[in-house]
């Protein structure tokens, strides 16, 4: 499994949509583990495809190498007359300063030569191509990426760098000019590339709206809005009406592509940027709309070529021209190109001062306090370890010399050195050979001082430096004693006095002497020891940084095997992709041969069928019927028609309700062409009658009638029917039931088909009721029964019922039949002897004769009022009156007597008089 160092990660960021790939490997090929491409109106997509490229920890994920195409960036490409002026990206801020785009505001830019797409270093008289953007807009996308927990390492500048992945394309496969629309939200940017370079820019007044129209007029779309998010969606099929919104569109891109190609150089290729990979066929159609060729080049080889790869290979059937900007940047990376001189690879940059750049994982060091160090020169051969020292064994002569030696002082431990941590050299050579022995740290040159490699590396000690207070055993057993007799440390011999001689005679271990001489043998013995054991460590050492030396030489000898397989594989693989390039091109050009000689032939053949004529005839049962052939325009048959042209044609016929009929027909030189009668088919169908209740009387004719035909279209029965052989066409089918009103619906027969019709003759009920009951119920003058009364199978309708009963007055109920509903009456009988008031009536009693009272000299002197109370017979005389209220009792006794005479009109009750009692009043 690689290693998190291992990993690249790598994003494109768009006006609509993103980019994110992750890599596994830094070597050749580059192995790109993932790659996602998502649109940022659909932030579910977006989240999907940042989780499975990027780490799912929380932290920011550093050293991410972003491409931008911000929104209302805009391109410059300077003229002749300014190429000597322009020699840095100051003197190019000064030229924008004096464009159009100068109203953008504060903006960020990158200039590139746009001949070879290097960084601009200075010279002048050079062509330049200038990329820029509104600070805002970067700033933007930069949010986003925080957002999103990406810290950038670098931000590219992406429309420069698919022009560049275009260019190198077109070069090495030889091939025409390509012209890149690269289509924003409301402008876009046409860019020219030809062999030499970057030939032309110009800045389009149009971009997706454009787009849109062309989607909303051709799909006939209320909103504009409504045709971009159509055209953005994945699941919408664009195959039918594509070619139509590309063809609307071409009208206003056509007049700015033969602008640009008046310098020289014509387009022979298109391909449209700035969106998804699902809508390359945008680039298909568009390319056609203005008679180019769509740019489509070989993505896998592409990829090949370019060291790229991919795990398991599952993405190379989903590669998509637009994924070649983030994959050009990937090869840069590979190709271990630095940010700065890589060519069509330019940062964001301000004022044309460079962004920082953080380095990558593998660049990283930890820096020490520690004075500098001059780095050894580069696989500098490790020296063969030095030979351990001989050590000789100790003699009795060496025994007897070292008894003068003073002992050794314990010998000082040098301390191990301190290593110092360096950043490799930028240079692409390999790393220098480490010494047998590191340096210690205090013995190092100080900073100030520069050291050369070659010195350094001959004044560094093979081992530390022994201490001078250590002994040094001499080579020989003269030298030992030669070294014991010249030590300042024995002391002189002086003879003995008889006093000093000892009484009798002692061992020689025993005495002074003896035990010296033992002393200094074991402390011989014990620094011999230590020698030993020290030499061989040494050895030991020596023998392993040798060991080293060699399985590092090893290991250099296959990297260089490997390399040297490498190459060779790669070279046999260009050999091979040559072979297959010069195989293809000589299958295509025996292919074009073919075409040639097979065109010419064609050529021939139509030639004789232009210059021959012919003629036809057409003779249909029954006639009448309508005859296309070709580009003619349709006859009536029975028709001939003369000088056709040769070939084979197809003769299409139609007649109403006849089945069409095509016929293929071949028009010979000079001879008439007669299939003879053609019977056309009568269409016909089945008409099913059906009715609720059954047993209904029908009528079938056809709408309008057919006059070939007459009546022998028209059936009548009952239902339920079924009419098979019907001829196809409209038909109006009439109801009867007896007692019911007609009734018609219609019906249309269709070639091998069932037509339906049926209809209904639901009737109603009604349930007639009285208060009190036992009333006569009577209609149109018939009496159908007594209260309370139920009919049934009624016809909807309004229906209008009199009740009688003697003693009460007579009464009529109305009500609206339903189909299959219940409607319920009942009537309010009213007895016939009851005195109503005024507010129970239909119509109240109006006086007809009216009386005054009469009256003496003294009652008209002094006037007066009076109320009358009396009941209006149902023959309109009044009874039992009575005098309700009067002023003077004499003028009440007058007005009674009036009252009496007076005559009315009775009050009505359902057209019925009745009796009713009223309130005349009187005054005076």
């Amino acid at each position: 499994m690689p290693s998190p160092q291992d990993k690249g990660y790598f994003l494109e960021l768009n006006e609509s949509f993103l980019l994110a790939a992750r890599t596994v490997s830094s070597g050749r090929p580059l192995v790109i583990e993932e790659l996602k491409e998502a649109s940022l109106d659909n932030k579910p997509a977006v989240d999907q495809a940042l989780s499975a490229v990027f780490p799912a920890a929380g932290a920011p994920t550093p050293n991410v190498i972003c491409s931008l195409r911000p929104r209302n960036r805009f391109f410059l490409l300077a003229t002749e007359k300014d190429t000597p002026k322009v020699s840095s990206l100051a003197a190019m801020r000064a030229l924008v300063g004096n464009s159009p785009f100068a109203s953008a505001g504060p903006s960020e830019l990158t200039g590139i030569d746009a001949r070879s797409g290097l960084p601009i270093d200075g010279r002048a008289g050079n062509r330049w191509f200038l990329a820029g953007a509104p600070k805002e807009s970067l700033d933007g996308m930069r949010t986003m990426l925080g957002e999103w927990k990406i810290a950038p390492s670098r931000l590219a500048a992406a429309t420069v760098g698919l022009l560049g992945v275009i260019m190198a394309e077109q070069q090495r496969a030889k091939a025409g000019p390509v012209l890149v629309w690269e289509i924003g939200e409301s402008t876009s940017d046409l860019f020219l590339i030809g062999a030499q370079g970057l030939e032309a820019v110009k800045r389009l007044p149009f971009g997706l709206d454009r787009v849109a129209d062309g989607v909303q007029a051709e799909l006939n779309l209320k909103f504009r809005g409504a045709a971009t998010k159509l055209f953005f969606n994945e699941y919408f099929d664009f195959s039918e009406n594509g070619p139509r919104i590309t063809a609307r569109v071409a009208g206003s891109l056509q007049p700015v592509i033969a602008e640009i190609s008046g310098a020289g150089v014509a387009p022979a290729a298109l391909l449209c940027t700035g969106l998804v990979s699902r809508q390359n066929w945008f680039t298909q159609q568009m390319a056609k709309s203005v008679n180019l060729a769509p740019w489509q080049p070989d993505v896998i080889a592409w990829c090949s070529n370019a060291g790229l790869t991919f795990v398991g290979n599952t993405l190379q059937p989903k590669l998509s021209p637009s994924w070649l900007g983030l994959l050009g940047v990937m090869s840069a990376v590979q190709a271990d190109r630095t940010d700065a001189d890589s060519a069509w690879q330019p940062a964001w940059s301000v004022d044309g001062v460079e962004r920082e750049v953080k380095p990558r994982a593998a660049e990283v060091v930890v820096q020490t306090p520690e004075p500098v160090v001059a780095p050894a020169p580069a696989r500098a051969p490790v020296a063969p370890p030095p030979p351990a020292p001989k050590i000789i064994p100790p003699t009795p002569a060496v025994f007897a010399a070292a008894a003068a030696i003073r002992p050794p002082a314990a010998p000082v431990q040098p301390k191990a050195p301190v290593p110092v941590a360096t950043k490799a050299p930028a240079s692409s050579a390999p790393p220098a050979a480490r010494p047998e022995k590191e340096i210690p740290a205090k013995a190092a040159v100080p900073a100030p001082t520069t050291v050369p490699a070659a010195a350094a590396a001959s004044k560094a000690p093979a081992t530390p430096a022994r201490p001078a207070a250590a002994p040094t055993l001499a080579a020989t057993p003269e030298a030992s004693l030669a070294a014991a007799a010249a030590s300042p440390r024995t002391p002189a011999a002086k003879p003995r006095t008889s006093e000093e001689r000892p009484a009798a005679s002692r061992p020689f271990i025993k005495t002074a002497a003896g035990l010296a001489v033992i002393g200094i043998l074991l402390i011989v013995l014990g620094s011999g020891a230590f020698l030993y054991t020290k030499f061989e460590k040494e050895k030991k050492a020596a023998l392993a940084a040798q060991i080293q030396a060699e399985q590092q030489a090893k290991i250099d000898r296959e990297a260089r095997s490997k390399a040297e397989q490498q190459a060779k594989a790669e070279a046999e693989a260009r050999k091979r992709a040559e072979e297959e390039i010069a195989q293809k091109n000589a299958a295509a050009e025996a292919a074009r041969r073919q075409a040639a000689e097979e065109a010419k032939r064609l050529e021939a053949e139509n030639q004789r069928l232009l210059n021959g004529r012919g003629s036809l005839v057409i003779v249909t049962e029954p006639a009448g019927a309508s005859v296309a052939i070709s580009n003619f325009l349709p006859r009536i048959s029975p028709v001939t028609i003369n000088d056709l042209r040769l070939g084979r044609y197809t003769v299409n016929i139609t007649l109403p309700d006849y089945d069409p009929l095509n016929l293929e027909v071949e028009i010979k030189e000079n001879a008439m062409t007669d299939p003879g009668v053609i019977h056309l088919v009568r269409q016909v169908g089945l008409l099913e009658i059906t009715t609720d209740p059954p047993g209904i009387s029908f009528e079938v004719r056809p709408a309008p009638p057919r006059s070939a035909t007459g009546g022998a279209d028209v059936r009548q029965g009952k239902t339920p029917a079924t009419l098979a052989g019907l001829p196809t066409g409209d038909y109006v089918v009439t109801f009867q039931r007896q007692g019911w009103p007609g009734h018609t619906e219609n019906a249309t027969v269709e070639r091998g088909k069932t037509a339906h019709v049926t209809s209904k003759f639901p009737g109603g009920s009604v349930t007639i009721t009285s208060t009190p009951g036992g009333a006569n119920v009577i209609r149109d003058g018939a009496t159908l029964g007594q209260t309370p009364l139920t009919l049934n199978d009624l016809q909807p309708g309004e229906v209008t019922y009199s009740l009688d009963l003697s003693g009460f007055i007579p009464t009529t109920v109305t009500g609206q039949i339903e189909p299959e509903k219940v409607l319920e009456l009942n009537g309010i009988m009213k007895a016939a002897d009851r005195i109503f008031r005024p507010n129970e009536l239909d119509e109240r009693p109006v006086p007809i004769k009216m009386v005054d009272p009469i009256l003496g000299y003294d009652l008209q002197k002094n006037g007066g009022e009076a109320m009358i109370s009396l009941i209006v017979d149902r023959d309109g005389t009044p009874k039992e009156l009575k005098v309700e209220s009067t002023t003077d009792a004499e003028f009440g006794r007058r007005c009674l007597a009036a009252a009496a005479q007076w005559r009315f009109k009775p009050g009505t009750i359902n057209g019925s008089p009745v009796r009713t009692r009223v309130s005349v009043p009187f005054k005076l």
